[in-house]
């Protein structure tokens, strides 16, 4: 049956990052987050009221209120007289959109995943989960309604369904408008938000290095695989000196490990960017990493402290002090850039010992593209108002080194090296023992 479009030319509404006051606190197992908008409206999680019993509550989702629905919540719960009637019936309204928008109506929200490392190629997006789950509250609200059955809602259950229960499908935006009009759904009553958990998660990153993640629909921490590489080199690569260090335990240890470090990053690169997956398969690659060595990741190492995750951002550091951690780990300090400033602001000795990191372990034009992932997830932990800055003492440093390197034997041997590393990749994929198979295995096995 042919469907009247009545709605093709409605238009989302938005919600940018630069339209918000964005308050946190810390929490668990996430942070408590606010958004104060001009209008006067205040947007929140669902679950801020339940946020420590979370996980006891397998089958609720997330979705995003204002304080016009949580004024509606409070008024509901005070017909009931004990906390304990009243914590029931709110897990149970703020289950799912579909609960809670039952009967009525109300602004409808959309979180937004921002770009991938704010990469231009990549658009912004928004989880399939939550778009399955919208449709048919926001057409009960607009008076055409649908069964739950409805085969345009089949066809796209089976289009977007996940055949691991590791990876978490997206779609960009210009993808949803395509979806909205098939169904006909007046887009002016969805409000597209920038998922304020990855803004706090990026404040996270430079206050204290926490790793970029957020949570799926289903409130599953889930990471981007840029991120996932940026993770697997800030903790496998970041404290070795890969130039001179010789494990006492295990001959060419350091090539060996190298090898499954490129490796493993190489697997998350190859990923679709539209899927994000577990971050507990990350943490689990992280260790599975770490066990090839006692020497290289022993906890007790007598290193220098080199993250600084617990200076605040904008303290000065004694210049003595950056030059011990370079000195250790034979890094380059990029003395000519820093002379004459006998204190080193926290973010910036951060900023410069990674990227004298990613120098010593892709030296001389080494695997490009894995580089330049590094590259953005260090930028993205620079302060904002520092992010210009940083971005021209980096490119201009690394632009420094591909012209040093271009097109020399070594350069090509380690493409070639890189492009042999792919196929071994391709090839493990079907093979029972590898880390791709493995990391299936653990997580197919956790949530089953």
């Amino acid at each position: 049956m042919s469907v009247s479009k009545l709605h093709d030319a409605t238009q989302f509404k938005k919600i940018d990052y630069t339209d918000m006051c964005l308050g946190h606190e810390p929490g668990d197992p996430m942070p408590i987050w606010r958004v104060s908008l001009k209008d006067g409206r205040v947007l929140a999680a669902n679950h801020f009221m339940n946020l420590k019993d979370l996980f006891k509550q397998p089958m609720v989702r997330f979705f995003i209120i204002d304080n016009a629905d949580a004024n509606r919540l409070v008024e509901i719960l005070s017909h009931f007289k004990t906390d304990e009637e009243k914590s029931v019936k709110a897990k149970e309204l703020t289950s799912s959109v579909k609960t809670f928008s039952k009967g009525v109506k109300r602004n409808h929200y959309v979180r937004v995943l921002p770009r991938v490392s704010g990469d231009e190629k990549h658009e912004i997006r928004v989880f399939t989960d939550e778009i399955l789950e919208i449709i048919p509250v926001v057409l009960a609200q607009q008076g055409t309604p649908i069964s739950d059955k409805d085969e345009r809602l089949e066809k796209y259950r089976q289009h977007w369904h996940s055949y691991t229960l590791w990876h978490y499908n997206t779609i960009h935006v210009s993808q949803l408008d395509k979806v909205f009009e098939e169904f006909d759904i007046d887009k002016s009553l969805i409000t597209l938000v920038e998922d304020p958990l990855y803004e706090v998660r990026r404040m996270e990153l430079i206050a204290r290095g926490v790793t970029m993640r957020v949570f799926n629909p289903k409130l599953i921490p889930v990471i981007e695989p840029y991120h996932a590489i940026d993770a697997v080199f800030t903790e496998c690569v970041m404290g070795i000196n890969w130039r001179t260090e010789m494990c006492t335990y295990h001959p060419y240890c350091s090539m060996q490990l190298k090898s499954k470090i490129v490796n493993c990053m190489y697997q998350y690169l190859m990923i679709n960017p539209e899927y994000l997956f577990s971050y507990n398969a990350v943490k689990y690659a992280i260790k599975d990493i770490k066990r090839e060595c006692i020497f290289h990741y022993l906890p007790e190492r007598d290193t220098p402290e080199f993250r600084l995750n617990d200076y605040p951002v904008t303290m000065g550091i004694d210049w003595v002090e950056y030059f011990k951690i370079t000195t250790f780990f034979d890094l380059n300090s990029f003395e000519q850039v820093l002379q004459g400033h006998p204190l080193i602001p926290v973010w910036l000795i951060r900023m410069f010992v990674k990227l004298a990191w990613i120098q010593q372990f892709f030296p001389k034009n080494d695997c490009r593209d894995l580089r330049k992932v590094v590259i953005s997830g260090l930028l993205l932990s620079v302060p904002k108002e520092h992010t210009t800055y940083a971005t021209h003492w980096v490119n201009g440093i690394i632009e420094a080194t591909d012209a040093k390197f271009a097109a020399t034997p070594e350069g090509i041997a380690i493409l070639k090296a890189a492009e042999k590393a792919e196929q071994d990749r391709l090839a493990s994929l079907h093979d029972p023992n590898s880390l791709y198979q493995r990391i299936k295995k653990q997580q197919d096995e956790a949530y089953s």
